[in-house]
C-alpha cells in the first residue's frame, strides 16, 4: 500500500498491465480525484483501469488492464 496525497497522472503510467496498486489518501475529496484521474488516463493510454474505493478507510485500489 502507497500512502500519498494524491494520484497523479505519473503513477498510473508507471503500472504495467493486470497490475494493481493500493493507495492510502488523506480524504474522499482525494479518492474521487484519484478516480477521476484514471478515467482520464484510460482514454489517453487507450486502455481500461478498474477502481475501488474504500472511503472509511480511505484507500483506493487501481487495477490496470
Amino acid at each position: 500500500m502507497v500512502t500519498a496525497e494524491k494520484v497523479t497522472r505519473e503513477d498510473l503510467k508507471q503500472m504495467q498491465p493486470g497490475e494493481s496498486q493500493t493507495f492510502k489518501l488523506p480524504n474522499a475529496q482525494a479518492l474521487d480525484s484519484a478516480g477521476t484521474t484514471a478515467y482520464q488516463m484510460a482514454r489517453i493510454e487507450d486502455c481500461t483501469y478498474s477502481v475501488e474505493k474504500d472511503y472509511v478507510e480511505k484507500t483506493i485500489k487501481i487495477t490496470k488492464a
